[in-house]
């Protein structure tokens, strides 16, 4: 399929995408349009424009300046500016119509005060069918709770247990700004967040953002080629009473399989990772990478074998192999393994289909958690 943008400035002028109906999320490039809408709101300089993304934060949220320099809590900070008497109750909110609190058990006692959101403001494009009420009546400055909402992304039905008001904080020298943006539930807001992440200690800014979006939605249409039987899985291993990444993992092991896809690094890979070469290192073949699109010609993998001492408490010889390390096929983030980072955050993802674990790639961990707000793409 094509790619869902061509280049920066279709992902720029893109308009905000419309809320799906509860319950009707569309198709994965559907979704992923309304991931990237939101996700521009939340972009560093480096990967999206920041002049759209200031023209878009102004006229699509509800923002709150604040002297905090913490990024944490702000929905709720903002949100506290919606309560009844507040700067942002009247020209956001209206009381829920008879229409809008039926069938919702917990609005059933009609002395419970209900708003929805106006057609006016900011936020309805994505907050549209949202119903709030005040956390405490009996103090405002407790602000207010979602108790009906949907996820702009997944079109899933919660209230603020399960759907979350998502923000995003903008740094100032003297505070920030707070910008309320969506209700989304955890996995899409794993996911927003994924897309637009970069590691900006190493000055690793990964891709631009339209090309990560793009590579998204590419994802989901090959995983989807798979399981339409237009593409063949170059790797897949018979479902187990283990978990597929580790029945995967074990199937690159010298002796096994998909052994016969892997080839000793090369100096300049080595040297591109940092590494010494002490190790046993391998690097996939051409031929596999040709018919991988979502595994970096970058990755390094590591095959360890540790031998039972008295100091580590082994009965018996322990091996793996592991990614030392790769770069993300959807935000191109580069990942390194080393003693200190041994939450490792560079995913082997896979699909199960058919009774078979299938291969698709290497990506950021917490894409991975996000990847069912786009439908059935998370390993499992």
């Amino acid at each position: 399929m094509s790619q869902l943008f061509p280049d920066a400035q279709a992902l720029e002028n893109l308009p905000p995408q419309r809320r799906p109906r509860r319950g009707r999320p569309g198709n994965a490039r559907e979704r992923v349009l309304r991931l990237a809408s939101i996700a521009r709101l939340g972009a560093p300089p480096e990967i999206f424009s920041p002049t759209v993304k200031r023209s878009l934060l102004r006229l699509h949220t509800l923002s709150l300046s604040t002297h905090l320099k913490a990024k944490t809590g702000g929905q709720t900070r903002v949100l506290k500016t919606m309560a009844p008497g507040k700067d942002n109750h009247d020209a956001n909110l209206v009381r829920a119509s008879a229409s809008q609190r039926r069938g919702l058990a917990a609005l059933s006692d009609r002395l419970v005060d209900v708003w929805a959101v106006r057609s006016n403001s900011p936020l309805f494009g994505t907050f549209g069918e949202t119903l709030v009420v005040q956390r405490n009546p009996r103090k405002a400055s407790d602000g207010m709770r979602m108790v009906d909402t949907t996820c702009y992304v997944s079109a899933r039905a919660g209230d603020h247990s399960v759907i979350q008001a998502h923000h995003v904080f903008e740094d100032r020298s003297r505070g920030g700004i707070d910008y309320l943006i969506a209700p989304l539930d955890g996995r899409a807001n794993s996911l927003v967040s994924a897309l637009v992440h970069v590691d900006a200690d190493e000055d690793d800014f990964g891709f631009r953002l339209h090309l990560r979006a793009s590579k998204l939605a590419s994802c989901c249409d090959w995983m989807d080629g798979v399981r339409g039987d237009r593409i063949e899985p170059l790797v897949s291993v018979e479902e187990k009473k283990k978990r597929g990444n580790d029945v995967l993992w074990a199937s690159f092991a010298p002796g096994k399989p998909h052994h016969e896809f892997l080839e000793p690094a090369s100096d300049e890979l080595l040297e591109e990772a940092g590494l010494d070469g002490g190790g046993q290192y391998y690097g996939f073949t051409a031929d596999f990478l040709r018919s991988m699109p979502f595994v970096s010609p970058s990755t390094v993998l590591e095959w360890t074998v540790v031998e039972p001492t008295v100091e580590n408490g082994l009965k018996q010889s322990s091996s793996c192999m592991q990614v030392a390390y790769g770069v993300c096929a959807i935000n191109g983030v580069t990942f390194t393994r080393t003693e200190r980072n041994r939450g490792f955050q560079l995913a082997l993802h896979h699909i199960t289909f058919r009774k078979q674990h299938i291969m698709v790639g290497f990506i950021y961990n917490q894409i991975n958690v996000g990847l069912g707000a786009l439908g059935a793409y998370k390993s499992n």
